[in-house]
């Protein structure tokens, strides 16, 4: 399900040469750029602190977050068909658009992208729907941090080991096919997501040595209000 992240590694040669007549001259384009980060930091938590972790939604009346999520299934540890259940360790970046930590680049020396603590802005807890294992119901953030753009763009990433629920039929045993789900929701709070699945990737992930996967994709399935909270599932 979803896409794979491809990280490629350039590997060069250089030899660089430099002049040390001066030589605060190459320290100062690094100070500077540590002081624009500084003072972007700091104006971005004086926002925070006079806002509070509030949602990004974008109207108070209609209150809905746009989400994108990508998923990725990296392995597949264990199909049980006893226990009926499915083990894998998946990859998941969630993307979203918080106006409030928008900034105009140029005004802090074309600073684009910086990290930002995960506990001092507001970001989405994800729900595992059909976990098999109830100390795993929200899926863990692998990371401290995310990612923040001068577009106000938040990209969080994990990864995660989970165990879910998937009804096996071996009816046609040797050669059956399973269809497992994987089933995921933004933990409920009192607004509307719409989410945008990201298209699956053909990339072949390491499996259990009795089975292969034969298809994979990702789409929101529902989207349904649940006392009050609104509920999105992804399978």
């Amino acid at each position: 399900m979803a896409c794979l992240m491809v990280v490629s590694v350039l590997v060069c040669s250089c030899v660089y040469v430099m002049c040390l007549t001066n030589d605060s001259d190459w320290r100062e384009p690094l100070t500077s750029w540590r002081r624009n980060k500084a003072r972007l930091k700091e104006d971005l938590r004086s926002r925070r602190e006079a806002l509070g972790k509030t949602n990004p939604a974008d109207d108070a009346t209609n209150r809905f977050i746009h989400l994108t999520i990508q998923f990725s299934p990296t392995s597949v540890i264990q199909v049980d068909e006893v226990k009926q259940t499915l083990i894998t360790i998946c990859s998941l970046y969630i993307i979203w658009t918080d106006a409030e930590l928008a900034w105009n680049a140029s005004e802090y020396g074309n600073i684009n992208v910086i990290t930002e603590n995960l506990d001092s802005i507001w970001h989405p807890t994800v729900q595992l729907y059909n976990s098999a294992d109830v100390n795993n119901l929200v899926v863990k953030n692998l990371l401290d941090y995310v990612f923040v753009t001068s577009n106000g763009q938040v990209t969080l990433f994990t990864t995660a080991g989970l165990e879910t629920f998937c009804e096996i039929d071996l009816t046609s045993y040797p050669f059956d096919e399973q269809i497992c789900h994987i089933t995921f929701f933004p933990f409920p709070e009192d607004f509307n997501y719409t989410i945008t699945p990201v298209k699956m990737s053909l990339e072949p992930i390491d499996m259990h040595g009795e089975w292969i996967i034969v298809e994979r994709h990702l789409e929101m399935t529902s989207h349904v209000s649940l006392n009050g909270y609104s509920v999105a599932k992804l399978k």
